[in-house]
């Protein structure tokens, strides 16, 4: 039986990662100046033949080590070839198969791989247009809450359809955003006060001080927090854009 992918591989800039360390400093630049990225065929349902998939990159370009790279696409293919296994379709809708990933180990690199479905960008903009729409009254109700408040009310309700593993790992990240919060002055501002520049200065930090992994992981667990804000209309969904960094 003909199985319907071939085996994820890694491009490492066209060198060798097992000859990395015999590289010149000059062909380890050249190598890092080309885009890396993961690559897998997949069965076209109406050719029947395998068939190259769009290359997965999910930011592992901005990463400038051949270490953080390698850590990270790395992280990306185990997931891939779990979810291949798992009946991963890239021409299906794939939306239960990721829910069912949500609390396993490969949850973040699973958010990187499987997109959202194609129809969600529709409902944005037509949920954004709304948002205008809507009093000025509204405007200062998602206003109103600080960070702490805002932060708070959000675990609260992620606690509950987190089991408790992965619950302790979330409330880990996201308290140590909660210190970052406090230390540079946001936590008793409004929730809308921050921006997508600091959050990715908290970001850049996540990544010097521990791993690409991590900050990969912690990029996730933020997201989700600030969507259940924009869910919860303690920000705009018109906004919500912001917070996907």
């Amino acid at each position: 039986m003909k199985l319907n992918f071939s085996e994820p591989k890694i491009y490492t800039g066209g060198v060798l990662i097992s000859e990395w360390s015999k590289l010149s400093r000059t062909q380890q630049k050249q190598a890092l100046s080309k885009d890396w990225f993961l690559y897998y065929s997949f069965r076209d349902p109406k050719t029947k033949r395998l068939k190259r998939q769009p290359h997965i990159k999910a930011g592992v370009n901005k990463f400038k080590t051949k270490k953080e790279r390698i850590s990270f696409l790395m992280t990306l293919q185990k997931a891939l070839v779990e979810l291949l296994k798992a009946g991963f379709d890239p021409y299906q809708d794939n939306t239960e198969l990721k829910r069912k990933f949500f609390d396993r180990e490969e949850a973040p690199a699973v958010q990187e791989i499987i997109p959202e479905p194609i129809q969600a960008p529709v409902k944005k903009v037509r949920a954004a247009k709304k948002v205008k729409a809507r009093s000025k009254s509204k405007t200062k109700k998602a206003q109103g809450k600080t960070c702490k408040e805002a932060i708070a009310f959000a675990m609260e309700l992620k606690q509950k359809v987190m089991n408790q593993n992965t619950w302790s790992r979330y409330r880990s990240r996201i308290g140590r955003f909660g210190i970052w919060l406090t230390e540079n002055g946001f936590i008793n501002q409004p929730i809308t006060s921050i921006e997508k520049k600091d959050m990715s200065r908290y970001l850049n930090e996540v990544l010097q001080k521990t791993s690409a992994i991590n900050r990969n992981n912690t990029r996730t667990d933020l997201s989700s927090l600030f969507q259940v804000m924009v869910d919860n209309e303690l920000l705009q969904i018109i906004l919500s854009k912001e917070y996907r960094y």
